[in-house]
């Protein structure tokens, strides 16, 4: 009988590396790619396809599809960094974006500074690729020397709270909507996140 019971547990062990295996597997099968102007169709299905909420918690405002194909048709893919995220089926399941900002005609620019922003779609979201892309969109940040980075969130929206908090990006609250800011010269931590391997 203890036999028995000794290899039913050690098949439910096995099972349980089999199945964590399984995962890690599955997360680093997912792609990602710096987009081109080419891409524009892709950002534009991806944008469409998100659940209200979330793309309501991407834009921080509704946004129609005459207003998503406006705003995707001024992305300039070759000055920022616009990354998507596949899976297996080269689906785009999420979408990165690091928007430098343009110079205001009058106005000396005291620093470089972009905005960050990403969604994943619903069903994948709370896997760990929001952070994977904000990983991959602060490197980018760093190695086209940004030395300032913002995010605007819902102040609701505690998953992209919780990433702000995670990079040290500096929270602020303005009713329902939350901004975040960090200067690179302020944190070292940034240098050991650039020198990561990342896709």
């Amino acid at each position: 009988m203890n036999n028995i019971l000794d290899s039913i547990k050690d098949i439910q062990e096995l099972n349980q590396h089999l199945n964590e295996n399984l995962k890690e597997t599955l997360k680093s099968e997912y792609v990602m790619k710096k987009l081109t102007n080419k891409d524009k169709d892709l950002v534009i299905e991806h944008f469409l396809g998100l659940d209200e909420i979330s793309r309501y918690n991407r834009f921080c405002i509704s946004f129609n599809e005459y207003s998503i194909r406006n705003y995707v048709e001024k992305i300039d893919y070759d000055k920022n960094g616009i990354f998507g995220l596949f899976d297996n089926d080269l689906n785009m399941i999420g979408l990165g974006e690091c928007v430098i900002y343009e110079q205001k005609e009058g106005h000396v620019k005291e620093a470089e500074e972009a905005e960050v922003a990403f969604s994943v779609k619903k069903e994948l979201q709370g896997q760990g690729l929001g952070n994977r892309l904000m990983k991959r969109l602060v490197r980018f940040a760093k190695m086209n020397d940004i030395e300032k980075l913002q995010m605007y969130c819902l102040r609701s929206n505690q998953a992209s709270v919780h990433l702000a908090k995670k990079y040290g990006l500096k929270i602020s609250f303005d009713g329902t909507e939350s901004s975040a800011e960090v200067s690179f010269n302020e944190r070292e931590y940034f240098k050991e996140i650039v020198e990561e391997q990342v896709d």
